[in-house]
């Protein structure tokens, strides 16, 4: 984790912006043990329970989690939002920490960002959005770019939609979007995810810089998995975009790649092979 509470002052304190020494504790009042602060060079200076702690704050957390948090935090910093991590977040759930939670100065609106690096179920996902939508804070989930290396050498997208990218998927109207921390560091890309046999052809829109992308809020009451969170939403958008963005049309240049049976087909039967792949993402990859 990236915060505690320093004990000499009562004062929650970023692991980045301290030094050893001092005596740090979990910022759980639940918990309340004594952490120690992790810094070196190849690592992102954080604070870790020692071994054996119950705390749901000890489990593991990945490099690249913690490097998203500081980048997001960073990037609307510099717009002109406050902007902190792992902010408390009072829900009727329990107490959420949100990864990034970003309002403007001088209001009470905030809206929070979630990291989401790892396996999340379906209901899981919903029940936190929920939870934060009670709390009147919209939730902007977000995944992590991943790239694997072709065999001419060239770095491709390795991508496979899991639970809570399905769900959120539908949640944002047909789209994701995810952090690229390995080729376009720092940057964010849009994608569409296109299942079924043709899932390659998948589309991606990008990269942006995370300073150019805006929050737009939104009331959100349906979905077409069913019945979702009711309220008060938040989407992102890109630069160009005015409204909610539409899910583009495959075309060349990417089912050229894909396929060179599809670069020759219709229109029309690549404007219903999108639809029919979009009912049936089964195991969707970049």
């Amino acid at each position: 984790m990236l915060k505690a509470t320093r004990v000499s002052d009562n004062a929650d304190v970023v692991a980045t912006e301290v030094a050893r020494g001092p005596e740090y504790r979990c910022p759980d009042p639940a918990c309340n043990q004594r952490v120690i602060i992790r810094k070196g060079p190849k690592i992102i200076h954080h604070f870790a329970h020692q071994s054996g702690a119950s705390c749901a704050y000890s489990r593991g957390e990945t490099q690249e989690h913690l490097r998203a948090k500081l980048m997001l935090r960073d990037a609307f910093r510099s717009r002109g939002f406050q902007a902190d991590v792992e902010q408390v977040v009072l829900s009727s759930e329990s107490d959420r920490r949100a990864d990034v939670l970003i309002w403007k100065p001088n209001t009470d609106r905030r809206v929070a960002i979630e990291v989401q690096h790892s396996y999340l179920s379906a209901p899981d996902i919903e029940r936190r959005t929920t939870a934060y939508m009670v709390a009147g804070v919209p939730v902007i989930w977000i995944g992590l770019m991943k790239w694997t290396q072709s065999p001419n050498g060239d770095c491709e997208p390795a991508y496979r939609s899991r639970g809570w990218e399905d769900w959120a998927y539908d949640y944002y109207g047909d789209h994701l979007w995810l952090l690229d921390l390995d080729v376009d560091v720092g940057k964010m890309w849009r994608v569409w995810i296109q299942g079924g046999p043709f899932s390659a052809a998948t589309l991606r829109e990008g990269p942006f810089d995370i300073q150019s992308l805006r929050i737009t809020l939104f009331k959100r009451t349906h979905g077409r998995l069913g019945q979702m969170p009711s309220g008060l939403s938040a989407w992102l958008l890109a630069p160009k975009d005015d409204k909610r963005p539409r899910r583009p049309i495959p075309n060349s240049p990417m089912l050229s790649q894909a396929s060179p049976m599809l670069s020759q087909a219709p229109p029309a039967f690549l404007k219903a092979l999108w639809r029919r792949a979009a009912r049936s993402r089964g195991g969707p990859r970049l």
